[in-house]
């Protein structure tokens, strides 16, 4: 149960230099590359048991055991397979530029995972949980067009001129200019911070990443530098973070983000962070849409051989963005609504609790901050019973470990 070891010597025929190898490889972070192995008096373990899922073990039985012939099977083997195809992880434009393999593909996969027909049901797995992947094309014009009205609607007290046409041609990927003055490419920026978007079944993360690249592509064409949407980061951290060291700390690793990584980095990092989540029932789609988020921000960061960890930004955590969870769960009902004041105020400790989750990569923070998550959702249980809600509903509220990648939760 040493996640940090180093194992498996044996398997290297000169561990050593190996070891010279593996140190010029940057720390990454991100949920997907964390040991899922939970040992028995794990505070986040109900089960009483060992959970072996990695298999980090010296025991022999304990281990994940993959047999070799999946990589190495000279016409079936993965490794095989891969050969034969170009990759690339850019996936920013809703067009096939050229015949390539890219993190689209994982949702074609998540959908062919599930096709495996069941002779008992007499209907595959796709079908009895609605897997199908949206094409790209379909995808690339619901978010336009809702973009579009959320645009409209925000921006129609102060622009009304030709707004309609002007919006079409801000979403255009063949005019490069921007058709907004400077007070209203102001407010458009504003508007792009502001916006939250949900997936309530979001499979592969088709939707939230197309979101993305188009509000990425937005910011391109509406602020070039970055400078305006850098500006508004830090203003944010300026009105909302009272402690000064925190806030000192929290300016100047915005700088660095926008200073040392590709211009896409910044809008990406700050839009995952402030306007995009995802739930689905299956936590198999959450983990497909979690690497689709990591290689889209990872392609924007730029190696630095001088600069600690090579001027890698570690990743997020979006455990707390993309969450496997039911959301066609009704509401209890109770007279005098749902909010009760005291509520209100954990929800919002809790709130402030996760967006520090999202950037922290220290394990023993990361490990603190789950701690502090768990003890507000039994507070917000207790104060729910003390309010009339139905017991089952509180108790399923302090259940839902959001960090427990592997389960999906009735309610979050």
């Amino acid at each position: 149960m040493n996640h940090q070891y180093y194992r498996y010597h044996a398997y290297f025929n000169n561990p050593d230099e190996n070891l010279k190898l593996f140190k010029d490889i940057p720390f990454l972070n991100g949920g997907l590359f964390e040991c899922l192995d939970l040992p028995k008096d794990d505070p986040n373990n109900p089960t009483g048991r060992e959970i072996r899922i990695d298999g980090y073990s010296d025991v022999p039985e304990k281990q994940a055991f993959v047999p070799n012939h999946l990589f190495f099977h000279p016409e079936k083997g993965i490794l095989s397979i891969f050969k034969k195809y170009h990759f690339t992880i850019e996936e920013n434009t809703p067009f096939d530029q050229q015949v390539s393999l890219d993190p689209e593909m994982l949702g074609k996969v998540f959908e062919n995972l599930l096709a495996t027909y069941n002779p008992e049901t007499r209907e595959t797995a796709r079908k009895a949980t609605g897997s199908f992947y949206t094409p790209r094309e379909i995808v690339y014009y619901m978010v336009k067009e809702s973009l579009k009205e959320y645009f409209k609607n925000k921006l129609h007290p102060y622009i009304s001129d030709n707004l309609d046409n002007r919006l079409e041609q801000l979403f255009s990927y063949t005019d490069t200019s921007n058709p907004f003055n400077e007070e209203e490419t102001l407010r458009l920026i504003e508007a792009i911070h502001q916006v939250k978007i949900l997936d309530p079944a979001v499979g592969s993360g088709a939707f939230p990443m197309e979101a993305l690249n188009q509000m990425v592509h937005l910011l391109s064409k509406l602020d070039p530098h970055n400078a305006l949407w850098k500006k508004q980061q830090k203003q944010v951290i300026e009105q909302s973070t009272l402690d000064p060291f925190l806030k000192q700390k929290t300016l100047e690793h915005i700088e660095n983000i926008f200073s040392h990584n590709e211009l896409g980095y910044g809008r990406k990092l700050f839009l995952i962070q402030n306007c995009l989540y995802g739930v689905d029932i299956q936590p198999i789609a959450i983990h497909i849409a979690k690497l689709r988020f990591f290689l889209s921000l990872l392609v924007d960061e730029k190696i630095n051989d001088k600069l600690p960890n090579k001027g890698i930004d570690p990743l997020p955590n979006l455990e707390t963005k993309l969450i496997a969870a039911n959301t066609l769960m009704a509401l209890p009902k109770r007279n005098g609504g749902l909010q009760l004041p005291q509520i209100e105020a954990l929800e919002q400790q809790l709130f402030q609790l996760r967006q520090r989750y999202f950037e922290v990569s220290d394990q023993k923070e990361k490990e603190k901050i789950k701690n502090e998550d768990r003890e507000l959702r039994q507070k917000i249980q207790q104060q729910m019973k003390n309010g009339g809600f139905p017991s089952e509903f509180a108790d399923a509220i302090a259940a839902a470990d959001i960090y427990d990648t592997q389960a999906s939760h009735p309610l979050v």
